[in-house]
């Protein structure tokens, strides 16, 4: 028997802590699903990744709100509430003492709320508690936003009303602001610290009486304290204006919105604790709120940049939720910072507070080689065994993913609203991470009989898919937000898969891929079928593919281990020139793209050299890039490829002295 699962206003559910374990998904949601489970949910469109873990978003069925069938249906639950048979009591009762005819009230109530739902419930609800008048539906403001700002009228008070003037100003007001920017529910005791408000009996007041109807109460806090929270995103919207109001509304909305960033200040001031950076007590004051979004506040009110100084806090908090609000950084300073803790996160999940010191350790060198001074004169304020003077390093910054087997492929990309990184490994497993986060995005996925060699992701009509190549000789192409198969393997080629693509060509979405057996094939990326025959030409195996554009036609590149790079019309299928021959070794990779005013090809070989060529006319660009890269360390722990290298001093001793030449 099937399992049905549903759920109304998905995205308005807290996603659950990254650093806890789990993919950031709410209500403990999967990433995929087993066979005959499903998940019937509503959202907003453009809220967050919720829906796309569950659903594709093609699938999605976009309800209208002024469309007919959402008419009919707030027509017939209106008709079924009011009632005398059968109907919700308490409002059939209000209707009856106020002496209003039930089919008036009917087509009044419809015709003010046009669609929106959780206008008709504030308004039912309203009269539902004796808080309003049935006939007053008669007058209703013709939008959701005029009817929120007729409630933050009655709770301003009239003018001449000092003492109502005074409560707003003092209470009302900046609780409002507390509940628009709140990422979470907050207790009382909370939105009191927050509003900065000497009681909590006023908030109570407010929470359970005054605001009551437009809020959430929550009786799940571990201490047994109710957590109150906005009950529709609409009027968070009002609050932080996101959404366009009649300019008889603009005073208004501009008073509430500033208040939401004073609000954000606010908030920020009470997680810190008192001190400098590197010498406040973070342990004491820094709570699960504070961890999961303390990072959001200070990014809303330009105040990340000084925490990302702080090794306290980046100790403490958790790391996807500030690596979340990179963006939002302001300062060279603050982004060196954040540079600085993304290259110390591999292994920082698995640390406890025992390993503090070495996470601090490993936070002081990072923010040396990066020259994030302020976070490293923190980090030994805070007690680090050992000063950093300085740490030699070039390149940009990176983290170590968790090892699958040798890796033979990465790729990078978008499944969702999230980027993500793609890699293939030996182990004949392909492995999705959080581009941001570096958590696993999902289990590893496995399919193929061999090493996985290739791995490219990109878009197959309406969805975002991962493409895989293996030694088993198959293609295979999986949904890259669930992760499931996405069809039957592509078979056709006769020895392992060295290479793929994907891309488009003319009016459709394509699959290139190449092989040992010296073709290069391609499919159709939305059925799989595929398209036309092998392209043939190499000598040998073909290593590399790459899809893109050529003056006004689609082209596809191939490098071989015959030296050369071909390129291919991507709609006939015919070659476009002659083969581009320069290379004395096995070409390994190829790339197109632009470069100034005109599109280029790039080969890179075993002969240690990359050239570029026009892609076009097929002539070489300029002369062959060539070099090779010498290192003379002394301690270190590991060095990468290219341009990086990481070094680390053991804890009681000297950085190490390290060069890196280029010749």
């Amino acid at each position: 028997m099937p399992i049905v699962i549903v759920v109304d206003g998905l995205d308005e559910a807290e996603p659950e802590a990254a650093g806890s374990g789990g993919r950031g998904l709410p209500l403990g949601l999967p990433e995929s699903l087993p066979d005959g489970v499903y998940v019937v949910a509503t959202s907003r469109f453009g809220i967050d990744r919720a829906l796309h873990a569950v659903r594709n978003p093609a699938d999605w069925l976009q309800i209208e709100v002024e469309g007919a069938d959402n008419l009919d249906d707030m027509r017939r639950f209106i008709q079924d509430v009011t009632s005398p048979e059968g109907g919700d009591a308490r409002l059939v009762k209000a209707l009856a003492d106020a002496g209003v005819e039930a089919g008036w009230f009917r087509t009044a109530v419809a015709q003010a709320c046009g669609g929106v739902w959780i206008y008709l419930r504030y308004v039912l609800d309203e009269i539902r508690d004796g808080t309003g008048h049935p006939r007053s539906v008669g007058d209703l403001p013709g939008d959701l936003a005029g009817f929120y700002a007729e409630q933050v009228e009655r709770w301003r008070g009239a003018g001449e009303d000092e003492t109502a003037q005074r409560r707003w100003e003092q209470v009302w007001l900046p609780l409002l602001g507390i509940l628009g920017a709140a990422r979470a529910p907050l207790t009382v005791a909370e939105l009191a610290r927050f509003a900065r408000l000497p009681s909590a009996e006023p908030v109570r007041v407010f929470v359970e009486e005054t605001a009551r109807a437009f809020l959430n109460r929550r009786d799940d806090d571990p201490d047994g304290a109710l957590r109150y929270a906005l009950r529709h995103q609409s009027l968070r919207d009002l609050l932080t204006g996101n959404i366009p109001v009649r300019p008889d509304l603009q005073g208004q909305a501009r008073v509430l919105t500033a208040q939401v960033q004073a609000a954000h200040r606010q908030i920020t001031s009470a997680l810190t604790p008192p001190g400098e950076p590197g010498a406040r007590n973070w342990e004491e004051l820094a709570g699960p709120y504070a961890c999961q979004h303390l990072a959001a506040h200070a990014a809303a009110c330009g105040e990340l940049d000084t925490l990302a100084s702080d090794p306290g806090f980046l100790l403490t908090a958790d790391p996807g939720a500030v690596l979340a609000q990179r963006a939002n950084l302001r300062t060279p300073d603050g982004e060196r910072a954040l540079a600085a803790f993304d290259l110390s996160l591999h292994g920082w999940e698995a640390a406890t507070p025992a390993t503090r010191l070495d996470r601090l350790d490993r936070l002081a060198v990072n923010a040396a080689r990066v020259q994030a001074t302020a976070l490293a004169a923190a980090c030994t304020i805070a007690g680090g065994e050992w000063p950093v003077s300085w740490a030699a390093w070039t390149g940009q910054g990176h983290r170590r993913l968790a090892r699958h087997g040798r890796v033979r492929a990465v790729a990078l990309g978008r499944a969702g609203d999230r980027e993500v990184i793609v890699s293939g490994s030996d182990d004949g497993t392909m492995r999705v991470w959080d581009a941001v986060t570096g958590a696993p995005a999902g289990e590893p996925q496995a399919g193929h009989d061999g090493p996985v060699r290739a791995v490219a992701i990109g878009r197959a009509g309406d969805r975002e898919v991962i493409v895989s190549g293996s030694d088993d000789g198959t293609v295979r192409v999986w949904d890259a937000v669930t992760g499931a198969p996405a069809g039957e393997p592509l078979t056709g080629h006769h020895n392992w898969v060295s290479a793929v693509a994907i891309g488009r060509a003319g009016d459709r979405d394509i699959i290139v891929s190449g092989s040992d057996d010296k073709t290069v094939r391609v499919w159709d990326a939305v059925t799989g079928a595929p398209v036309g025959e092998p392209l043939t030409g190499h000598a040998f195996l073909v290593s590399a593919v790459a899809i893109g554009r050529a003056g006004d036609r689609d082209i596809l590149i191939s490098g071989s281990a015959d030296g050369t790079v071909r390129v291919w019309d991507a709609v006939t299928g015919a070659p476009a020139g002659e083969p581009q021959a320069g290379h004395d070794d096995p070409v390994s990779a190829v790339a197109i793209g632009r470069a100034g005013d005109r599109e280029v090809i790039v080969s890179g070989s075993d002969d240690q050299t990359v050239r570029v060529w026009d892609a076009v006319t097929g002539a070489p660009v300029c002369r062959a890039l060539a070099g090779s890269v010498r290192f003379s360390c002394g301690q270190i722990e590991a060095i990468s490829s290219g341009q990086l290298i990481e070094v680390a001093a053991r804890p009681g001793g000297n950085m190490p002295v390290c060069q890196h030449e280029r010749t």
